[in-house]
């Protein structure tokens, strides 16, 4: 659509956003197609608030456009967002909006502190096991495989007992690869070799780490702490 009948456009696609029915939701798509264009940030750089108010609204789809949008634009409009995603992660949401929210930071700022804060207190808080899940499976992304803190909380996930939570934390480490080596390779040779654990996990557990002691050498050649390179 030309720039000029998609600005004429907007005004009526937030008055859409404002319902809770159907309208709310298509103004909803409308939006966060438009933040997928080139010129997303001149068209909506001017009403973040209102983006941010979704946020607030009861409707999960309501709510997870805003992070969307946030993360589509470009340039992403980072000193908006981020505060305001890390502010509703420590919020008393539901988990699942909260970790949305998580999303969003991640793919905003995934090295900033607020960023690092808001995992942390969310792989330390009590949830339902679909979200953390989703938290364990956000934490294992290769732009957090220099944080040392991160890595040691996803690596106390590997003592779950539930199956599904346990295989997302191995896989998680898995995808961090070698900067884990150090604080979870012992408890993933410990699952490999514990015959109570199903087969599928045990598989996994040895497949990460293999991985995670691949080319695990420092510059001058000496294995890593917790390296078993072979």
């Amino acid at each position: 659509m030309p720039v000029d009948q998609l600005t004429d456009a907007l005004p009526a696609i937030f008055a859409a956003l404002k319902s809770d029915g159907r309208a709310g939701i298509q103004a909803a798509f409308a939006l966060s197609v438009v933040s997928r264009r080139g010129d997303a940030s001149a068209l909506l750089g001017g009403r973040l608030p209102e983006i941010a108010a979704l946020l607030s609204r009861n409707d999960p789809r309501l709510k997870a456009t805003a992070s969307t949008v946030f993360v589509r634009m470009s340039p992403q409009p980072a000193a908006f967002a981020v505060p305001l995603l890390a502010n509703s992660v420590l919020g008393t949401g539901a988990p699942s909006d909260r970790a949305q929210c998580l999303w969003g930071l991640l793919n905003i700022a995934a090295t900033a502190p607020e960023t690092e804060k808001t995992i942390l207190y969310m792989l330390g808080s009590p949830m339902d096991k679909k979200t953390r899940i989703a938290v364990l499976q956000l934490s294992g992304d290769s732009r957090l495989a220099t944080n040392a803190k991160v890595i040691a909380a996803v690596g106390q996930a590997l003592d779950d007992s539930d199956e599904a939570v346990l295989i997302a934390a191995v896989q998680s480490i898995s995808r961090i690869g070698t900067p884990a080596v150090a604080l979870t390779s012992a408890k993933l040779a410990s699952i490999s070799a514990n015959e109570s654990k199903s087969s599928t996990v045990r598989r996994l557990a040895n497949n990460a780490l293999q991985h995670i002691n691949e080319n695990c050498t420092t510059l001058l050649g000496k294995p890593m702490p917790g390296c078993s390179p072979k």
